[in-house]
């Protein structure tokens, strides 16, 4: 794949080239890859066969968490929040080191302790995470529904141009 930084810029087809504009500028392809049959039937590819339907339930599982949390996700200005979203659900999945391959799962990996340190280490919005920014220290009571910051420093938040309050949000995930 190429990225066109000259004068000629353009979209959709042009002989056997395609032409899309993208967040990184226009990107100009030729057909090409994989031929699925090869892939569906050829022995050499077993590996990948195996490899593609133990990634192909990742989406699932970020799907489902993406929209579940969509209310809430879709205030934060980061372009590639579900691709993050997947990635981590990925990496978590290769925590599974019992089920053989093919086979390795979400709910396998959250069982290991690294994949629940993933887990809970994971910042949606990675730009500004309040947890390394702004709370070292905090502490959840789930009865009374609150939670309490003792070192909140209102002075490392970023705010907009015009902003006059600050509102927090404890979005608890089961």
């Amino acid at each position: 794949m190429a990225k066109n930084i000259g004068l000629i810029k353009f979209t959709g087809k042009l002989g056997n080239l395609s032409g899309r504009e993208t967040e990184y500028g226009n990107i100009i392809s030729a057909p090409g890859g994989f031929k699925g049959e090869r892939i569906k039937t050829g022995e050499r590819y077993a590996v990948t066969r195996q490899l593609e339907s133990e990634f192909g339930r990742c989406p699932k599982i970020s799907s489902q968490l993406y929209n579940a949390l969509h209310f809430y996700l879709q205030t934060i200005p980061f372009p590639h929040l579900y691709g993050s979203v997947q990635a981590q659900i990925t990496n978590i999945k290769n925590c599974d080191a019992i089920s053989p391959k093919g086979e390795r799962s979400f709910r396998a990996g959250l069982e290991t302790v690294q994949g629940m340190k993933m887990l809970q280490g994971f910042s949606f919005n990675p730009k500004r995470n309040l947890r390394s920014g702004m709370m070292q220290h905090y502490a959840v009571d789930l009865p009374k529904g609150q939670m309490t910051l003792p070192n909140f420093d209102a002075s490392r938040v970023y705010f907009p141009k015009g902003a006059e309050k600050l509102g927090l949000q404890l979005v608890l995930l089961r």
